[in-house]
């Protein structure tokens, strides 16, 4: 599938996270990266996540990968591994600590 059939998006609150950071040729990377290596992508998103486990602590932005279905006799997909493999020979630490990229399975909207 071409990559410019892909759907993406980031939300409104993302995008002012990340212009507060500074970094948004990181981020243009990062969903560039995502768009040409993840197998099976249905839709890419950005979102700005807080970790309710750990008040006070800044929010992530997150890439959801929205992908086919993982296969029922896949035991192991390692494309988040090899993503943040990636992203950490890309990037400087400071950078990576505000990005994860996360793969979820089935529909883009769910379900």
């Amino acid at each position: 599938m071409a990559t410019s059939t892909i759907p993406a998006g980031v939300a409104a609150d993302a995008e002012a996270r990340v212009a507060d950071l500074g970094m948004r040729r990181e981020l243009d990377q990062m969903l560039e990266h995502t768009l040409q290596s993840v197998p099976g992508l249905r839709a890419v998103r950005v979102t700005l996540e807080c970790d309710p486990a750990c008040p006070g602590a800044d929010p992530r932005l997150v890439i959801w990968a929205h992908r086919d279905d993982l296969p029922a006799d896949t035991g192991f997909d390692p494309t988040d591994w090899d993503w943040g493999g990636w992203q950490t020979t890309s990037f400087s630490p400071d950078v990576c600590r505000h990005f994860v990229m996360l793969s979820v399975y089935g529909d883009a909207d769910g379900r």
